[in-house]
């Protein structure tokens, strides 16, 4: 394991354990329009084999499960498997990191992971991905992007994750993902409506504006799509 993932493995054993920071940095319902694409991305789940890395507190796996698939999630932090279990304990749990996973290849129908690839690297977790997923299978991400500017108070003074310094996702890094997979696409959310998110927990009134300020944003991305590149969340379907 890499000095980076021992202090990112440090950093989630300690956060995992404290119910008030992870409120702090929940997103809640402002990720609801990113996840419900992810999910219409996923299909009919029922009898399909699904790793996810990094399944925090197990919210996904359990929906995941839910839909009739068979469940695996791998994390660095024993705390997070330890609230994933409690979540869905029907998921087959292991301690792992997502540049080294522990399975044969070929085994996964879908790989899926939220707010990860920011946390390793990417080149080598992107080829874990597509030695562990089947012929035509799929990964599915969502993750924060780097460069919307209403975001930028927030990272540098109080997301508790600056403290291991994510290298969030660049737009054009998207695009090398071709270079691993046979298909990418990607969607964009959250321009101006991202405002709203992060902030909500320190200033409720935020999630009043969420709605009007996400119908904003739809406006603006049909017609200006070079803004995409200044959302906060994107959604990445590869296929092997």
């Amino acid at each position: 394991m890499t000095s980076k993932l021992k202090a990112t493995q440090k950093f989630f054993d300690a956060y995992w354990q404290h119910e008030r920071i992870r409120k702090l940095d929940s997103i809640g319902l402002f990720a609801r329009s990113a996840t419900k694409k992810a999910y219409a991305l996923m299909g009919g789940l029922e009898g399909k084999r699904v790793l996810e890395v990094g399944p925090g507190e197990g919210f996904d796996l359990k929906d995941m499960s839910e839909r009739g698939a068979q469940v695996f999630g791998v994390d660095v932090s024993s705390h997070s498997l330890d609230l994933s279990r409690q979540m869905c304990s029907q998921s087959s749990l292991f301690k792992m990191d997502g540049e080294s996973l522990g399975f044969s290849g070929s085994v996964f129908d879908l790989v899926f992971s939220r707010t990860l690839l920011m946390h390793v690297d990417r080149g080598i977790f992107l080829r874990e991905c597509v030695r562990v997923l089947k012929p035509e299978g799929k990964a599915i991400f969502i993750e924060p992007l780097k460069y919307n500017p209403l975001l930028l108070p927030y990272r540098a003074a109080l997301s508790s994750g600056r403290f291991i310094e994510p290298d969030y996702l660049r737009p054009a890094e998207i695009e090398k993902m071709k270079h691993v997979f046979s298909s990418v696409k990607v969607w964009f959310y959250y321009f101006v409506s991202a405002l709203g998110g992060p902030f909500a927990s320190i200033a409720p009134w935020s999630k009043v504006l969420f709605y009007p300020l996400e119908t904003i944003d739809r406006a603006l991305l049909s017609v200006l799509p070079p803004l995409r590149n200044l959302c906060w969340i994107s959604v990445i379907e590869c296929t092997k």
